[in-house]
């Protein structure tokens, strides 16, 4: 019956419920020939895909909305130049403000935006692990992208010292990053 529903993001939380529910893995007969092609390359690497720390932010988070009461504001990593960031900041927000929201409703919400189906596939995403385990990986990720937006700002500060444009706070500032760094050691 849930095959007959037209392919989109209700279907999807259909199967996804029917998974919840029955405990059995389900599988969604349009995405059975795509899994399959997918499958095929896959078997001859040696290595499994890598997640970038904001795609596994934003996995969990979807997945887990409650995680967003763990982190406060203000966000460091909201200024990191990287994919996807606006997105997780975005996420935080929703489920910080509306802390019962359940994964349908927040992929509710980015529906109509082109966000909806990386959103869905997320949400869908197998992650074998725990509460305990995904407020950790979280809480690791968030860490992390905090660390990434240091050295972009280490970074920023270095280059506009090459070009002779920092102000005196900057220099306090840069001054105050490289006290902070720390050191790589030598094996």
């Amino acid at each position: 019956m849930i095959a007959q529903i037209p392919d989109g993001v209700f279907r999807d939380l259909m199967y996804a419920e029917l998974e919840r529910l029955s405990g059995a893995r389900t599988r969604n007969p349009a995405e059975t020939k795509k899994a399959d092609l997918r499958a095929a390359p896959r078997a001859h690497s040696a290595r499994p895909p890598q997640r970038s720390l904001v795609r596994t932010a934003v996995a969990l988070l979807v997945q887990r909305p409650s995680l967003a009461v763990e982190i406060e504001p203000p966000w460091t990593f909201a200024v990191l130049r990287q994919p996807g960031v606006p997105l997780l900041v975005e996420l935080i927000r929703l489920c910080r403000e509306r802390p019962a929201i359940s994964t349908g409703a927040l992929l509710e919400h980015f529906a109509d935006r082109d966000e909806a189906a990386a959103l869905n596939k997320l949400a869908t995403l197998e992650m074998l692990i725990g509460d305990d385990q995904a407020l950790a990986d979280f809480l690791g990720a968030i860490a992390q992208l905090d660390v990434q937006t240091t050295q972009q700002r280490l970074d920023d500060l270095i280059a506009r010292q090459i070009e002779g444009a920092l102000s005196a706070a900057e220099r306090d500032e840069l001054r105050q990053l490289m006290a902070n760094k720390p050191a790589h050691r030598r094996a």
